[in-house]
């Protein structure tokens, strides 16, 4: 099964908002987070962007206009195939890319 074209979910990505909304509470994304939600809040950032080469691929994907396929994202990168689906995943786990199955 081959990995299919990866886009951006949005071209801003509200991430208060999105950690609140795993939480499912309506808290707006300018609206001032609690310690817990803060600590999430940075905790998810750091894990989806902490890596200074995953940062570099979502920066790629999010210049590509119909997306990009994995291989790609590896030879631009000049990564394992394995390794930039490992990126691309913690990207799209993040709720950041959205992935598409080739079949």
């Amino acid at each position: 099964m081959a990995i299919g074209r990866i886009s951006l979910v949005s071209q801003k990505t509200p991430v208060a908002s999105q950690t609140s909304a795993a939480n499912n509470t309506s808290r707006e994304a300018t609206s001032p987070l609690n310690n817990n939600d803060f600590t999430s809040t940075v905790s998810a950032i750091t894990s989806a962007f902490g890596d200074p080469t995953r940062r570099a691929i979502y920066l790629f994907v999010r210049e590509s206009k119909d997306g990009v396929r994995a291989n790609e994202v590896a030879e631009k990168f000049k990564l394992h195939a394995n390794v930039a689906r490992h990126h691309l995943d913690k990207l799209a786990a993040g709720g950041y890319l959205e992935v598409q199955i080739a079949r």
